[in-house]
């Protein structure tokens, strides 16, 4: 059994043995006399970063982590897999703890893999705590991909910043010669402050679970925001921005992340579009693999992407027009990202193109509901 699985069963089945039982008594005969109670079982499961559950002699869920909320093994009061409330049912008659595989689909396609740990109490009631085995084994690729990437990536900034103070160092009285290389220094720096931001935005990405502090967004806000933020950059490359469809849908998610996503999308709509051109992001309601979904769409008349290419856009670093990528800041990192946010929501990301007649990159969540204006 995982270590740090067993020490959790260990330390509830121990609190459940010794004060399972009693402290709804404790609670009831504290409200009576206004004394403090201490911390039971219950308080103590949210407080947990791991996927943990306290389920009662009924099946029912008694306390849930947000962690085990957000990847569908609590839902509401009911275990949320039929093999892993078959093996709290077994854990309890038996009285002996088990591990058990599960599968929970986490929206379009995407599915976790979790090996639960069942132990039972004393008072019948079971902890349960889901440990995702598979997301470890990619951390660890991906890291390994992500040092060897940046590795190369930081190389190219830092090699032409060097070069170019080595080369105002040699000539520090020509005038024309200063002014055009600290334009070009300062041109890289600001590269480089993008890429190692843009690192680090993807590095909090894969070290947390967005859903741990989801809201309700309406779609409007989330729209009205990011193109706020680039009304001044959509003014100077006289691109003209558009919104359309219903702006009143709501979806659940983290604000910040599905705000950074819609970002990447219009930034990269007005960076490869051309004078007077028109981005248009829209939103509806579809229906994808039966689940039901928001669709917010970026529509731009740029350069287009060739078919060759479309799938390899969401690599990191990947850049179809690197010159242009480069004049513009670009980094390689932002649709990957928007993947990145789209899936741990349980949602995706998809793009159509055309070469010369532009493109559409349409993120889909799942639908929460609607707002109001």
């Amino acid at each position: 059994m995982d270590p740090i699985a067993a020490s959790v069963l260990a330390l509830f089945a121990g609190l459940a043995i010794g004060a399972g039982g009693s402290w709804l008594a404790r609670r009831r005969a504290a409200e009576q006399t206004d004394v403090p109670v201490a911390p039971s079982i219950a308080d103590l499961v949210p407080l947990l970063e791991s996927a943990v559950l306290w389920v009662g002699e009924h099946d029912e869920i008694l306390s849930a982590s947000p962690r085990a909320v957000s990847l569908g093994v609590a839902q509401g009061t009911r275990v949320g897999s039929a093999p892993l409330l078959e093996a709290v049912r077994e854990a309890r008659r038996t009285g002996i703890a088990t591990e058990v595989q599960v599968s929970l689909s986490r929206g379009l396609g995407v599915s976790v893999d979790l090996l639960a740990h069942v132990s039972p109490a004393a008072d019948q009631s079971v902890f349960v705590v889901a440990v995702d085995k598979a997301q470890e084994e990619r951390v660890m690729v991906a890291v390994h991909d992500f040092v060897a990437n940046t590795s190369h990536e930081l190389k190219t900034p830092v090699g032409a910043i060097a070069l170019l103070a080595e080369a105002l160092s040699q000539e520090p009285t020509d005038a024309a010669m200063v002014e055009r290389f600290s334009g070009r220094i300062l041109t890289e720096t600001t590269r480089l402050t993008e890429l190692v931001s843009q690192l680090i935005a993807l590095s909090r990405l894969q070290s947390a679970d967005p859903m741990l502090s989801a809201t309700d967004v309406r779609v409007g806000d989330l729209v009205g925001a990011v193109l706020a933020r680039f009304g001044t950059l959509a003014g100077q490359c006289g691109v003209q921005i558009a919104r359309a469809g219903d702006l009143d849908l709501v979806i659940h998610g983290d604000r910040e992340q599905l705000e950074t996503a819609l970002a990447n999308l219009v930034h990269n709509a007005i960076a490869y579009s051309s004078d007077h051109a028109r981005v248009t992001v829209s939103v509806r309601t579809a229906v994808r693999d039966g689940t039901d979904v928001v669709e917010l769409a970026v529509t731009d008349n740029g350069i287009g992407i060739a078919d060759d290419e479309q799938e390899r856009v969401f690599e990191r670093f990947y850049r179809v027009d690197y010159a242009r990528s480069r004049d513009s800041g670009g980094t390689g990192l932002g649709l990957p990202i928007v993947r990145h946010i789209a899936q741990a929501h349980g949602g995706d990301v998809t793009l159509w193109s055309q070469v010369g007649r532009g493109s559409t990159f349409t993120i889909r969540i799942p639908t929460h509901g609607k707002g109001g204006a």
